[in-house]
């Protein structure tokens, strides 16, 4: 295990990312003239309305996501104390990916394709004591002080409220995006072609895991970023507990697997910025 404190945050993140893609909905409402108010389109909004109902259902706060009519981002950072963030962010990844597919096959539809990287981010460090302290919060604590509303209501409130700016700060400066969203763009011509769960190789040691089955593997490349990405068709969930979900890596292990040079692992080491925790800071 790392010498990590529990808590401990660092200004640059090892960060995994899925990338879910709906595949020919763009086509479906080329059909329909892009008028939703036809009966052209009432197939495709349907199917939308499907696929991020699916996306709600997986999100939870270990697999938070960000959705955007046809596509989906599922991100978290990984653990310099542990590799079993890794391996559940990708048992979660492989099991929003197969119900999505499942769901996409039995109205005959093209299915969706997932990409999952991992990269580096910066961290963006965001206070939301102020917003908490001056802006929102401010005017739900003087209401219910006031009397003018309940304390049931004050949470209603609260839990309603949204943020005007900026919102998913875990997604800027985040290279696993980045490579995610250009592997899945670079589609068939760049290896990564059709409704299937390709895997960054990145996420496991030497060899890949037995509990593991995959096709043969895509070297991928676009604009100065390269990997390998390993089309996944099966994860055996009880091979991987029985082996305590030996062969994935801990992000410490993920940074030695993506650069040769020691020195880009030194300095993620050396970029310490302490427990944010019940500081009121972003991430």
């Amino acid at each position: 295990m790392a010498n990590v404190a529990k808590g401990e945050k660092r200004e640059y993140e090892i960060s995994a990312v899925i990338w879910i893609d709906l595949l020919g909905y763009g086509s479906m409402l080329e059909a329909a003239a892009w008028n939703p108010t036809s009966v052209a389109a009432k197939q495709a909004i349907d199917r939308i309305v499907k696929f991020q109902e699916i996306v709600t259902l997986h999100s939870t706060s270990q697999f938070p996501t960000f959705v955007m009519n046809d596509g989906a981002v599922a991100y978290r950072d990984l653990s310099a104390r542990s590799f079993t963030p890794t391996f559940d962010f990708l048992r979660r990844a492989y099991a929003l990916h197969s119900e999505i597919n499942a769901a996409e096959a039995a109205k005959n539809h093209p299915g969706a394709r997932a990409v999952l990287a991992v990269g580096l981010r910066v961290r963006r460090t965001v206070d939301y004591s102020r917003r908490l302290n001056e802006g929102e919060g401010l005017r739900i604590r003087e209401k219910l002080n006031s009397g003018e509303i309940s304390g049931d209501q004050a949470i209603s409130h609260a839990l309603m409220a949204r943020h005007h700016c900026d919102s998913t700060p875990e997604l800027q400066h985040n290279y696993a995006l980045t490579k995610a969203y250009l592997a899945d763009s670079s589609g068939t011509k760049g290896g990564i072609g059709g409704a299937r769960f390709f895997v960054d190789r990145n996420i496991f040691g030497e060899s890949v895991p037995k509990w593991v089955t995959h096709d043969a593997p895509a070297k991928w490349e676009s604009r100065g970023m390269r990997g390998v990405f390993l089309p996944i068709s099966s994860i055996d969930i009880t091979a991987a507990n029985a082996c305590e979900h030996d062969g994935v890596l801990d992000a410490f292990g993920v940074v030695k697997s993506m650069y040769d040079d020691p020195a880009v692992l030194a300095s993620v080491k050396a970029s310490r910025v302490g427990d944010l925790r019940g500081h009121g800071k972003g991430v």
